[in-house]
């Protein structure tokens, strides 16, 4: 048996009864514990860098915590949610009682009376819900929770003393499922607090990581950024500015308001309309508004699709909005163009409730590249501190070129100003280690590639 002797988290224990009194996980009334790893849970020195799950931090508990007897009447039943993230295959999360440990859970399997594998994609963040009865355990006195090792982060324990039912399954699932980008099954519909059905499964062409922003205040729910876990990219939907954690945006839904979203499960290849000189991605996105309460709302789209940076001659890259049997992407629909904002692109979108709801997303690049277009080489890389970076320009145009080097906090390392030549070679030395981005800008262009450099 674990010695337990260091009582942890205490401020939980005394907020409990704030959460069992207000709001509820799903509106499921009366969980015997309720745990989230807010923002402000965090230490300062653990808030840089640490890691989260759709804008909610994920935490290491290093040391056990103990739960005081009076928190837990004495039944031999439970209803378990848990989100969490483990890199270990063996037992990463238990829950013991004074007699014997009751239940281990591993990124793999559940170990109670019986061992219970089920399918997860391994090191993947998850949430789970498993229902049983304590192992002939009768009188629950007192209660230890063990995460074992800094390779397993928590996100959220909701734990019930009884069977819930499925309907209520149903609300705490959805519940999870917005807040954290963790869609649900396919086959599966979405629940507020107070049951109503928000979202129908099986969408079709369209059922794919379905993902949300929304808000809900019988349940604590008001994810206001949302980017799908599971997603082959960053593609995040954000009322306002992205900002670091989700409780810092500071734009408004209206109660039980809901955004939806779901991909094609589309490859990041382009297709190419050769009349209209546009290539158009083949994943996409389609919008569910049913549940919007709002007549109209402004959303920001941020990307990182890969292709974004590969732009020649007067190629521009936009998100294209328009129905599904579009076939015309510049005389049906509408081009908003992506900008680059920080490490990301992003858009404004104006969703109106009336003419958006279904419609269609999708990255489009509008422009012809000739043989004459500028291009930049860059070689070796990645490179060693030691090496000289060889930076070649090839068609650089009529225009004077520009060349900067910059790191990673955008602090410049190297510019200079270039002559007009046919061929351009420039020798550049970087002496510390790291991601370095090289800008070569004239009148009539700009673009950039990244380079790594490694002792």
């Amino acid at each position: 048996m674990k010695s337990y002797k260091n009582i942890f988290w205490l401020c939980w224990i005394c907020m409990l009864n704030t959460y069992i009194n207000a709001q509820q996980p799903g509106g499921v009334s009366t969980p015997i514990l309720w745990i989230e790893t807010t923002q402000n849970s965090l230490d300062k020195s653990d808030a840089k860098g640490v890691p989260h799950l759709n804008f909610h931090p994920l935490k290491a508990w290093d040391n056990a915590f103990e739960i005081e007897q009076q928190v837990f009447p004495k039944k031999d039943k439970m209803s378990l949610f848990l989100v969490f993230q483990s890199m270990k295959k063996d037992a990463a999360f238990e829950m013991n009682t004074l007699e014997k440990e009751e239940l281990a859970i591993s990124d793999s399997h559940i170990t109670n009376k019986r061992l219970l594998d089920y399918e997860s994609d391994q090191g993947k963040a998850k949430f789970m819900f498993y229902k049983d009865r304590w192992t002939g355990l009768k009188n629950l006195d007192l209660l230890f929770i063990d995460q074992i090792g800094s390779d397993f982060v928590l996100a959220e324990i909701i734990l019930y003393d009884r069977f819930i039912s499925k309907n209520q399954q149903y609300r705490i699932e959805s519940y999870l499922s917005i807040k954290y980008g963790i869609s649900l099954t396919e086959d599966k519909s979405y629940y507020n607090a107070d049951g109503k059905n928000i979202l129908k499964g099986k969408n079709g062409e369209f059922s794919k990581r379905v993902t949300a922003i929304g808000r809900d205040d019988n349940s604590k729910l008001y994810q206001k950024q949302s980017v799908n876990y599971y997603a082959d990219h960053f593609f995040g939907i954000s009322l306002g500015k992205i900002t670091t954690w989700n409780s810092e945006n500071l734009e408004n839904l209206k109660n039980n308001s809901f955004i939806f979203w779901s991909d094609n499960d589309g490859t990041l290849e382009l297709n190419t309309t050769k009349k209209q000189g546009l290539s158009y991605s083949d994943i996409a996105w389609k919008f569910n508004l049913n549940s919007m309460q709002e007549a109209e709302k402004e959303i920001h789209v941020y990307t990182d699709f890969p292709l974004l940076q590969n732009v020649k001659g007067n190629q521009a890259w936009f998100i294209w909005m328009g129905n599904s049997s579009s076939k015309d992407y510049l005389k049906e629909g509408t081009l908003y163009p992506l900008q680059k904002e920080g490490e990301q692109y992003s858009t404004t979108l104006l969703l109106n409730k009336l003419e958006h709801n279904g419609q269609i997303l999708k990255y489009v690049l509008k422009g012809r590249p000739t043989d004459r277009d500028p291009s930049l080489e860059i070689f070796p890389n990645p490179a060693s501190t030691k090496q000289e970076i060889q930076v070649m320009i090839n068609n650089p145009q009529k225009s004077k070129l520009t060349l900067l080097i910059s790191d990673a906090a955008s602090k410049v390392n190297y510019t200079k100003k270039l002559g007009k030549q046919a061929q351009i070679k420039e020798s550049v030395s970087l002496g510390e280690p790291g991601i370095y981005h090289v800008q070569i800008s004239s009148k009539e262009n700009q673009f950039s590639q990244s380079i790594i450099v490694s002792e």
